[in-house]
C-alpha cells in the first residue's frame, strides 16, 4: 500500500478540492485505465496529525464513490488549482457538500481517497484539511 498525504485549509460549510500528483510505486502517474474504483470518506480528527487520536467519519461522507473518469486525468494539468510545481497533477476532485454538509464544524478533518488498481496495491491519498 502507498499512501499520499497533503495538507490544506478551508472553511466551515464550504466545499473543498482536492488536488494531487497520484503516483504507482515506480513513481509514474496514475491514468484512468489503472484504477478499478475509488473511494472516499472524510473523517473529523480529534487531534491534529494525519494517524493516532480518534477520526470519527462524517455522516453522508463515509466509503462515498468517486467516478474514476471524473477526477483522474489521463495527462498532466497545469494551472489552477495546481501551484506545487510545474509538472501538473492528475487527479481533482470537488466535494459535493450540495446536499450535506462535509465540514460542518471548524477543526482538523482528514479526507481519505482510496485507489483500488487494476492490479497491484491499494493507494491511499490522505488530505489533513484545518477548517476555520
Amino acid at each position: 500500500m502507498t499512501i499520499i498525504d497533503t495538507t490544506g485549509d478551508g472553511y466551515q460549510d464550504g466545499t473543498l478540492a482536492c488536488c494531487a500528483r497520484v503516483v504507482d510505486l515506480f513513481g509514474d502517474p496514475l491514468v484512468q485505465s489503472d484504477v478499478a474504483e475509488i473511494a472516499m470518506t472524510i473523517y473529523l480528527l480529534s487531534s491534529p496529525g494525519f494517524s493516532g487520536g480518534v477520526r470519527a467519519a462524517v455522516a453522508d461522507f463515509s466509503a462515498v464513490d468517486v467516478t474514476v473518469g471524473d477526477v483522474l486525468y489521463d495527462e498532466l494539468q497545469t494551472g489552477d488549482p495546481w501551484t506545487e510545481d510545474d509538472d501538473g497533477y492528475n487527479f481533482l476532485h470537488v466535494i459535493d457538500v450540495g446536499s450535506h454538509a462535509a465540514f460542518a464544524a471548524v477543526g482538523t478533518y482528514l479526507v481519505e481517497y482510496t485507489f483500488t488498481p487494476t492490479s497491484g496495491q491499494v493507494i491511499i491519498v490522505r488530505f489533513k484539511v484545518t477548517i476555520h
